[in-house]
């Protein structure tokens, strides 16, 4: 059994993340099945979108869209700041999804106001910013 491990772990492009790998192990003899259910696929989907996030460029984040679910929203006026702040593609990414594409009365937009007043003292605003939406 585990020469055929190996043998499936060599044929996919992308060998899949440690913590996969260990459900792997856990499992007994319905590895087979889960693979064939879409076990597998999901850990495709999540390697997809960790090599997104690290390589995104400030286009990408240009192109992205706010879902049309009637919720009131900035979303330029939060790209805007974010850029006025120099806040990197990859945190701008992560603030846009937290902060619910800008939604309106939001955390965020507090921390922008909190960035204003501070006089430069806020050195790092992504990582400010991402604290903010993480309480």
């Amino acid at each position: 059994k585990r020469k055929e491990k190996e043998k499936k772990e060599n044929i996919l492009p992308n060998p899949p993340f440690a913590k996969g790998g260990d459900e792997e192990e856990e499992g007994s003899e319905g590895e087979k099945v889960a693979e064939g259910a879409g076990g597998g696929m999901r850990e495709e989907c999540d390697q997809r979108s960790a090599t997104r996030k690290r390589n995104l460029t400030q286009e990408d984040i240009d192109r992205m869209q706010v879902p049309p679910d009637g919720c009131p929203r900035n979303f330029s006026g939060l790209l805007e700041n974010l850029r006025l702040f120099r806040v990197p593609p990859a945190e701008q990414y992560a603030i846009v999804l937290k902060s619910n594409y800008g939604e309106i009365g939001g955390d965020i937009w507090k921390g922008f106001s909190v960035i204003r007043g501070s006089g430069g003292k806020i050195k790092l605003p992504g990582h400010y910013l991402l604290s903010v939406l993480n309480k």
